[in-house]
């Protein structure tokens, strides 16, 4: 198979997978959208890479894991440390505050309004922050921690001080 006739059938593939998935007008702007960002055709391509390789690997009788559970690991080990650490924070404060998956989302769309448009019903809320976290900026991430602890000290002298005071 020639170039030509391999990507008339890899667009032919793509876009009867969207027609298939009924998406609103809201969700194929967003398709559309992303179809034009940079880093969403470079995690494709790495995505795909990377499950054409687990299929060669394996065989095609192999499970192989959901593209979209592929791709969330991929992005979320480009975070940073610091950022992984802030991500865990994160997840610990809504796991000890016990936010519900539409509070989570609620409170993450008031940071990052497109944040609804990334979503699928079977996205859980470790998948949901994650993704919020993969797509948002540090003062984004800060902000979203500072909604669900704004109690806690920024500053270490200051904590220092309050921690002895506490004793």
């Amino acid at each position: 198979m020639n170039r030509k006739e391999m990507y008339d059938r890899l667009l032919s593939l793509l876009v009867g997978t969207f027609v298939r998935e009924n998406f609103s007008a809201t969700e194929r702007r967003a398709v559309l959208a992303l179809l034009k960002d940079r880093d969403f055709n470079l995690d494709l391509h790495q995505t795909v890479a990377a499950v054409l390789k687990v299929v060669d690997e394996r065989g095609t009788g192999m499970r192989v894991p959901s593209l979209r559970q592929k791709n969330l690991d991929l992005q979320r080990s480009r975070l940073a440390k610091d950022s992984e650490e802030l991500l865990e924070k994160l997840l610990s404060l809504i796991r000890y505050k016990r936010l519900s998956k539409t509070r989570v989302i609620s409170w993450l769309s008031r940071i990052d309004p497109d944040l609804t448009s990334r979503l699928s019903d079977e996205d859980g809320v470790a998948s949901i922050v994650q993704m919020f976290f993969i797509h948002a900026t540090e003062n984004q991430r800060r902000a979203m921690v500072d909604m669900l602890d704004p109690d806690r000290d920024e500053d270490d002298y200051l904590r220092g001080i309050s921690e002895r005071n506490k004793s």
